[in-house]
């Protein structure tokens, strides 16, 4: 399989996540970002930071561009809705 480079989206400094690790242990971290990698058919999503090494989190997207387009608007009404419920 051949991936291509990463892109990196940058998160919130004070974001924290609970992830699973290695074992059946989950452990609170501090990511930096989301670092996403992809081939032809897949997008993966994973965390980036000093910690993220440790983290078995894994988000598989289909790396289809008309699939991602729909998938970032659906992403942006979810924080229309966020934003108007606070």
């Amino acid at each position: 399989m051949n991936t291509k480079a990463g892109h990196f989206i940058k998160l919130p400094s004070n974001f924290e996540v609970e992830v699973p690790t290695a074992g059946d242990d989950r452990i609170t971290i501090q990511p930096t970002g989301i670092y996403i990698t992809w081939s032809f058919h897949d997008a993966w999503l994973h965390y980036a930071g000093d910690q993220a090494d440790i983290s078995y989190a894994e988000f598989i997207l289909p790396a289809d561009p008309k699939y991602l387009r729909k998938f970032s608007r659906e992403i942006a009404e979810l924080a229309k809705k966020i934003e108007s419920e606070r």
